[in-house]
């Protein structure tokens, strides 16, 4: 079994005051243009698959219905159960993906960001 692992497209920012939520942000234009081109790229190199699995996520979704249209497979696409730890995941990590330094090291933190 191959599986094949695509990140979604351009999304709307974080901060737009418009969005509710994290999960609410669907694709730019710019982020579905390069979504749809690389999944021409996927059919022009002949990848083979027989279903695409996408998360919740409005752009995760709008992703891969792109992706479906692009191979005519509509009907292959599949929502994944949503991650219940996905919350505490994501406290895990600072903005920038980076972990957040052990607790208890707050003294140093401030001395590095003085230097």
């Amino acid at each position: 079994m191959n599986v094949y692992l695509m990140r979604h497209g351009i999304a709307q920012p974080k901060d737009d005051p418009k969005i509710g939520s994290d999960d609410e942000r669907e694709l730019t234009k710019k982020g579905a243009k390069k979504a749809r081109k690389a999944a021409k790229g996927l059919r022009a190199l002949k990848i083979p698959f027989d279903r695409i699995i996408t998360s919740p996520l409005s752009r995760a979704r709008e992703t891969a219905e792109i992706v479906a249209k692009v191979f005519d497979m509509e009907e292959q696409v599949e929502e994944a159960p949503e991650n219940e730890d996905q919350d505490e995941d994501e406290e895990a990590y600072d903005e920038e993906g980076e972990e957040p330094a052990e607790s208890g090291n707050e003294e140093q933190q401030e001395e590095a960001k003085v230097e």
